[in-house]
């Protein structure tokens, strides 16, 4: 909080609110997937392998770790340091899992100047999951491509 004298008596202060909801620049916060703004996960269906690419990415931070959170028997870090990892690698999942299922993503990031955020755009079985590090609202910092694969029938 900031404290200035103006005039006789008068005090104004001014409260400086800090990003990521309380946190400050630098603070490691985890970022969960969004669809329109609410959060979500992006439905399988039975027997569907998942492929995940790497499409691109334009960011300079460090640490930036992608997990797969769901389904379960798959969820893991697929790289803990997106931002200096290779565009075009790809994680394959074969299947089946439990029916129902999804896939579902967090972001093990830092705050930067404002709010990260991790949203999924598209519709079954192709999606494109995109992050903001929070420093310039461009969504293209580190983009996948998601898609659920069809069991052979």
């Amino acid at each position: 909080m900031f404290t200035r004298r103006l005039g006789v008596g008068i005090l104004v202060l001014f409260a400086a609110s800090l990003v990521g909801c309380g946190t400050e620049p630098g603070t490691e916060v985890e970022t969960p997937l969004e669809c329109g703004g609410e959060p979500c996960d992006l439905p399988l269906e039975a027997g569907d392998a998942i492929r995940i690419t790497l499409t691109s990415i334009s960011c300079d931070a460090v640490n930036n770790a992608v997990r797969i959170t769901a389904p379960a028997s798959v969820a893991q870090v697929l790289t803990a340091n997106a931002c200096y990892a290779t565009v075009g690698t790809e994680w394959n999942f074969p299947g089946p899992f439990a029916d129902p299922s999804a896939i579902d993503f967090t972001i093990d990031s830092r705050i930067i100047d404002g709010d990260p955020a991790l949203r999924a755009t598209g519709t079954y079985p192709t999606w494109t999951v995109s992050f903001e590090d929070g420093a310039d609202e461009d969504f293209n910092d580190i983009v996948l491509t998601v898609e659920a694969i069809a069991a052979a029938q």
